[in-house]
């Protein structure tokens, strides 16, 4: 939200906060993070756009169910 202004200032030091902090909640095996991590790769938001990384992160997020 904060990325994009919506329901917020537009703020993109924030939004990458945010950001990081998903990726190291991924990194440490929470499962919604590990899924909010495919989204952020698959769709190029707060990291370049990668297609192959956003499925591994889908897939450790469906292995823990």
């Amino acid at each position: 939200m904060n990325l994009r202004g919506l329901g917020t200032p537009q703020d993109a030091h924030r939004a990458k906060e945010g950001f990081d902090v998903v990726l190291r909640m991924a990194d440490q095996g929470a499962s919604m993070a590990q899924e909010c991590a495919g989204e952020m790769f698959e769709e190029g938001n707060g990291v370049s756009r990668n297609y192959a990384i956003a499925a591994q992160w889908y897939q450790k997020a469906a292995d823990q169910g």
